[in-house]
């Protein structure tokens, strides 16, 4: 995401039960341009500030269950949160939260967006990655196994559409 004109952005991650300010409840985790992480309506310092012409991006690390950040291309240090099994098998959206500011998003890493480190993927290459697996442990970085397909249904199906995720069968059975 860049900030064009300066105004105050939140980047982060909600899911669909999520309010549209976003880190006012527990659906979502923000990072606002005043150093301040967001969620569940508890507002805390962290990292640093941005503003006009800075880049930055908003990764959500599903084996380790994390959300961290990064300034024009450099990390900011540490995890900006992490969230537990609570959210298995429940898709994640990217999201910004804007007051008079204008800003500009890349989901494909077009446009100069600074190169990705640390083995993450742009979200459109992503594809039904973006949903936490239930073997997956908030802050373990260790291997994920895959669970045992008892041969029963999970659930519906989702896909990345230009529109946002959808289920399979809302996007025509893709």
């Amino acid at each position: 995401v860049w900030n064009e004109s300066g105004g105050n952005l939140r980047i982060g991650w909600s899911i669909g039960e999520a309010k549209l300010a976003l880190g006012t409840d527990r659906w979502s985790w923000g990072f606002g341009g005043t150093a301040t992480k967001s969620h569940a309506g508890n507002f805390e310092k962290f990292g640093q500030t941005f503003g006009k012409d800075d880049a930055v991006t908003c990764c959500l690390d599903l084996d380790r269950r994390a959300i961290l950040y990064y300034k024009n291309g450099r990390e900011i240090p540490g995890d900006c949160f992490t969230f537990g099994k609570e959210f298995s098998g429940v898709p994640i959206f990217p999201h910004v939260y804007t007051k008079e500011a204008t800003f500009s998003i890349s989901f494909d890493g077009s446009g100069g967006a600074p190169p990705l480190s640390g083995g993450f993927q742009w979200v459109a290459s992503a594809s039904n990655l973006l949903t936490p697996h239930h073997t997956r442990v908030s802050g373990d970085a260790g291997p994920v196994e895959a669970a045992q397909d008892a041969g029963e249904d999970s659930g519906p199906k989702f896909v990345l559409t230009p529109y946002g995720w959808r289920t399979v069968e809302q996007a025509g059975g893709l």
